[in-house]
């Protein structure tokens, strides 16, 4: 498999912790651990595509899913 970074500003993307602090803070829905996650990882969401331009690189994943820092390939069509 495969692993993508992609910029957290990408123009068709939504920011999930902007989206869900609401059901963090007064629905108490997401737990601590699980918040830590999404914050650390800048996680967002897509309704529809991401441009290429918006993927900053690639990584290669073992077979049980972990990435391999090693095989780590910029994109070239990245556009910061």
């Amino acid at each position: 498999g495969s692993v993508f970074e992609i910029n957290p500003r990408a123009r068709n993307g939504i920011d999930v912790v902007d989206t869900l602090k609401y059901k963090r803070n007064i629905e108490k829905s997401i737990g601590d651990s699980k918040w830590d996650d999404l914050v650390r990882e800048q996680e967002i969401s897509f309704l529809d595509d991401i441009s290429p331009q918006d993927i900053r690189g690639v990584w290669k994943t073992d077979g049980a899913g972990k990435i391999i820092p090693e095989t780590y390939k910029i994109n070239p069509n990245y556009l910061d």
